[in-house]
């Protein structure tokens, strides 16, 4: 409903992008945020989202290097962010410095447990322990 009545809110098509994340529709999810950004290039959210839609697909070289510079045009407009660091020195091989006041969900010994306002892009591969198995 939100789109009808105002189809160039490039924050609508960021919220779009993030529910297509969620539930595995990863060209949808590209789709709209390429609409965000075409709607609006400043806003550092959906660079970010990008970001790691880009890192959750990377099975290709060029994969990565789209996630660098989505998170390189994020850290353009939301410089030093915590968030947005660790991403690119995590994507570029460099030793991550888990000292730095890092946002909990960043934490790599903590399970990803964040509400979608803390966290700008939600992961898709939830895991729920099984009371039996599925195949016998």
């Amino acid at each position: 409903n939100c789109i009808n009545k105002d189809p160039n809110n490039a924050n609508f098509w960021c919220s779009i992008g993030i529910l297509y994340y969620a539930i595995g529709q990863f060209h949808d999810s590209l789709d709209a945020y390429s609409r965000a950004i075409r709607l609006n290039p400043y806003l550092w959210e959906v660079w970010y989202d990008l970001g790691v839609l880009y890192e959750a697909c990377g099975d290709e070289e060029q994969q990565f290097k789209d996630a660098i510079d989505a998170f390189t045009q994020a850290d353009r407009l939301r410089p030093g962010y915590a968030a947005i660091e660790y991403k690119l020195k995590q994507l570029s091989g460099q030793q991550v410095d888990l000292n730095k006041n890092l946002p909990k969900w960043l934490e790599p010994e903590l399970p990803f447990q964040q509400t979608p306002q803390q966290n700008p892009l939600p992961q898709p591969q939830a895991q729920f322990p099984l009371e039996q198995p599925l195949v016998q």
